[in-house]
């Protein structure tokens, strides 16, 4: 049964009012809207391949069969695409792969799924076009973004006979481009089937011959399909380009929006008839349709080092609202033909051709540059003296565009392939394309298109509410109008008369309606069929209210004491069964289970729960199955979260612990913990001492004991020596060892908290030095350098030693005090005499500078 306006739920956007039948849809529904929030917050990066395809099996007005449904969820938006089925001429001249009627091929169009059965994918709207599935219909997925960043290549999945060669994505914000787009050779394939037995010449002028005959070498791909005793030959394939008829001719490039060139000549030796492949015939972009490149035509070639046709280009379809390019490229070329033949000699294949670029945008910013270039024909680098045919080019694609015209920093590139040449500089042909053609230059690029999406919702089918009657038959009137009927029972009636309980279907084709839409209503006769509803969880102390409506009924009886529509508290889960009775004694019962989740206990676990005043405390949440924790303290510290929870106490006393948990089922609980941890007053240490600095006459200081709350106390000198554990101790520092001294207090009270105080007591380093007042430098080993003697009290890095003469010249200079004066000047030992000597440096007790002066005796 449609019960459509009885038991559905809705859901707006700013288009589109979707409809779920039942709870499970809605929440599916959320799900995704909740992901799809999620996902969107931030930019999104995207390289790579990002669509998902599916070829379809079958197609209705506003549904379709895939393979297999499980890349897709209800919400997506896919496109729906013909790739092939073009109708062409099949007479064996020149006419042959002429497009007499493209048919389905090429028509595409915008929908969005709004469930899915099976392999069954059902859209919100009605499709516009119609379809053959035996032209290769694919649904693609189309990923849709906020924003996003191209940061690495993006691509599609190659064209592989049945899916792919398409790239496509939805923007409704900005798309930035800070890496190639590129489906470059993703189109339709170049071939390389040949069956050329042997070098032998002849005269082959069919445009079509069956590739295992060996006369004409297979024909590339392209939007038209035709059986195996056509597939080779020179006569294009509609947009896919010849195969080289034999003898080792080229092959044809393919063609999108302008034609791919004819492929190189029969061997020469042959008597180079033009025999090579045709290039593909060009494609209408008047009727709103989008194709594949086609893929370039084999060349013919029997020893082994022909080449193939190469691949045309993917399509690529971009919406966005915004698009800035940092100076990046969207390219859908057709391959070149890379290899070269290299032998005795043997043809060469086709290029593909250049793709379809679709953009829908209102703003293009940054330098863009759009590529649906041709690929390059083959080369010839034959060792063998005679010609042989290069491959032909390919054609190139088209452009179109949303907008009316395209802003200056746009680039468009639409070359067509060059024909391949020898390139053996002793060859006859050097330089020479030898018959072989490039593609047909044409740019096409078509402004203000549209993409086609349809907005007339699927109709629906709505044959009534299910019916239970105690009556033997019954019969069956939906009351609609329709151009034809079928019920599941053969019936072509509008009514039918049913006499079994079961469930029966309608199917209609409704006026001016292509489409077939159905229903079912479930008929149940010789009873009473009622609904207790659907099974209830509840927490712990929390109501329950059971509730059935039964027309006409003359009582409705619960089991368990529970009256109908009267809330009511289980204690325990209890399975409870409705009877109802109509006034003619049709009677019918159905059952429902309340379930009650259980209290739980919760718990708490503190790193420690005495301590003394500041301390910091890590707080576990031992309570099993949590979602969600609000801690509250009597200090007002709150936390929420169900982790370790590090609380830091700053003054002593107990404290109160509230803490609200809520289950993974949604139910709560709340635990009060008194004194969870209580902290004692900390002492407080402090002491003076005197004096605070020391010297060699003064090595002792004391100290004097402030400290609050202590019971105990233990000192620490620094120096060293044995700790004291006096009140107020006296001690003595070594006078050797000048610098600072870090002396501790650790003050302990009774409860076992610590408190520690610190200070510095100084010990000064003497000036010590001697001065000699002779020295003899006469060579002998004794007293040969005057130096005077520095060992303690001052900076040796600012230090200044002078001797003079009798007149007051500087004859000696040092700022080192390990050097002395040799008794020389410039050189030369002085005369003996008097000379005076002047030192000037800094103390390391205060940085106090002072100068020293004396004579010397120079004795020899």
């Amino acid at each position: 049964m449609n019960d459509l306006y009885l038991n559905s739920f809705f859901f707006f956007n700013s288009k589109r009012l979707y409809v779920f039948k039942n709870w499970s849809q809605l929440f599916i529904c959320l799900g995704l809207f909740i992901s799809f929030l999620v996902s969107h917050k931030a930019t999104a990066q995207i390289s790579g391949i990002v669509n998902q395809y599916q070829p379809v099996t079958s197609i209705s007005c506003n549904s379709v069969a895939v393979t297999d449904a499980s890349p897709f969820s209800v919400g997506n938006r896919v496109l729906i695409i013909q790739m092939k089925g073009a109708t062409i001429s099949m007479a064996n001249n020149n006419t042959f792969g002429t497009i007499q009627n493209y048919n389905d091929c090429g028509n595409y169009e915008f929908a969005e799924i709004i469930a899915i059965n099976g392999n069954t994918i059902t859209f919100q709207n009605q499709l516009l076009n119609s379809y053959t599935i035996s032209g290769l219909v694919q649904l693609v997925l189309v990923p849709q973004y906020t924003n996003v960043t191209v940061n690495g290549q993006l691509t599609a999945q190659d064209w592989n006979g049945s899916t792919g060669g398409v790239l496509v994505i939805e923007v409704s914000g900005t798309l930035t481009i800070n890496a190639p787009i590129s489906v470059t050779g993703k189109g339709f394939r170049g071939s390389f089937g040949c069956n050329n037995p042997d070098g032998g010449c002849g005269n082959f002028p069919n445009y079509y011959y069956a590739v295992s005959s060996g006369d004409g070498a297979e024909k590339g791909e392209g939007i038209a399909i035709v059986d195996a005793t056509m597939n080779g030959g020179r006569g294009a394939l509609a947009n896919g380009g010849g195969g080289g008829n034999k003898h080792n001719t080229g092959g044809g490039g393919g063609s999108n929006a302008s034609m791919g060139g004819r492929g190189g000549d029969q061997a020469q030796f042959c008597g180079q008839q033009p025999i090579g492949g045709e290039g593909g015939m060009p494609l209408d972009y008047n009727t709103g349709r989008l194709f594949l490149g086609g893929g370039g035509g084999s060349s013919d070639h029997n020893n082994g080092v022909g080449t193939p046709g190469s691949d045309g280009g993917g399509i690529v379809i971009i919406r966005a609202q915004t698009i800035v390019s940092n100076n990046q490229s969207i390219e859908s070329n057709g391959d070149n033909v890379g290899v070269v033949p290299n032998g005795i000699g043997d043809g060469a294949g086709g290029g593909g051709t250049g793709g379809t670029i679709v953009l829908d945008a209102a703003t293009i910013t940054g330098n863009l540059t759009l590529r649906t270039n041709g690929g390059n024909g083959g080369n010839q680098q034959t060792t063998y003296p005679s010609c042989f045919g290069p491959g032909g080019g390919g054609g190139t694609g088209p452009l179109l565009v949303s907008t009316p015209s395209l802003p200056p920093n746009i680039t468009i590139q639409q070359l067509p392939g060059s024909a391949g040449i020898d390139v053996v500089s002793t060859s006859y042909c050097y330089l020479n394309s030898y018959g072989a053609e490039p593609g047909s230059p044409l740019s096409i690029v078509r402004y203000s298109i549209q993409l086609p999406e349809s907005n007339s919702p699927a109709e629906l089918l709505n044959i009534g509410p299910d019916i239970s009657t105690c009556d033997a038959s019954i019969t069956i009137d939906p009351a609609i109008n329709a151009t034809s009927y079928l019920w599941s029972t053969g019936e072509t009636t509008s009514t039918i008369q049913v006499s079994t309980t079961g469930s029966y279907w309608l199917s209609v084709v409704l006026p001016g309606s292509n489409c077939t839409v159905s229903d079912t209503i479930n008929v149940v006769l010789g009873s009473l069929i009622i609904d207790a509803g659907p099974d209830q969880t509840i927490c712990d102390g929390q109501t329950a209210t059971l509730n059935v409506i039964v027309p006409n009924a003359s009582n409705i009886t619960w089991s368990n004491g529970v009256s109908n529509n009267i809330a009511f508290t289980p204690a325990t889960t209890t399975t409870y069964t409705v009877t109802a009775t109509e006034a003619n004694g049709c009677s019918g019962t159905d059952q429902v289970t309340v379930a009650v989740i259980p209290p739980f206990t919760i718990s708490v676990s503190p790193s420690i729960t005495e301590g003394c005043a500041p301390l910091s405390i890590t707080f576990t949440n031992t309570t099993s199955n949590s979602s969600n924790c609000d801690w509250l303290f009597s200090d007002g510290t709150s936390i929420s979260g169900c982790g370790n929870q590090i609380v830091t106490f700053e003054n002593s006393g107990c404290y109160d612990l509230t803490l609200t948990v809520t289950s993974n089922d949604g139910c709560q609980g709340i635990a009060n913990f008194q004194s969870i941890v209580c902290l004692s007053e900390p002492p407080v240490a402090s002491f003076t001492l005197s004096p605070t600095i020391l010297n060699a006459e003064n090595t002792t200081t004391t100290f004097s004991n402030n400290s609050v709350g202590g019971a105990s106390y233990e000192w620490i000198f620094g120096d060293g020596s044995d700790n004291s554990a006096l009140f107020a101790p006296q001690h003595s520092y070594p006078s050797n060892i000048p610098g600072s001294f870090l002396i501790t207090l650790v003050t302990s009270a009774v409860n076992g908290c610590k408190d520690t105080a610190n200070q510095l007591v100084y010990m000064e380093d003497n000036l010590i030095y001697y001065v000699p007042n002779a020295f003899t430098p006469d060579g002998d080993e004794f007293n040969q350098i005057f130096l005077p003697i520095f060992t303690s009290g001052f900076d040796p890095y600012d230090f200044n030693f002078q001797v003079f003469n009798r007149w007051g010249e500087i004859i000696f200079e040092s700022n080192n005090h390990e050097i002395g004066w040799d008794g020389t000047y410039h050189g030369k030992l002085v005369q003996e005499g008097v000379y005076a000597w002047q030192i000037e440096f800094k103390t390391s007790k205060n940085d106090e500078r002072k100068t020293i002066n004396g004579h010397l005796n120079l004795l020899k």
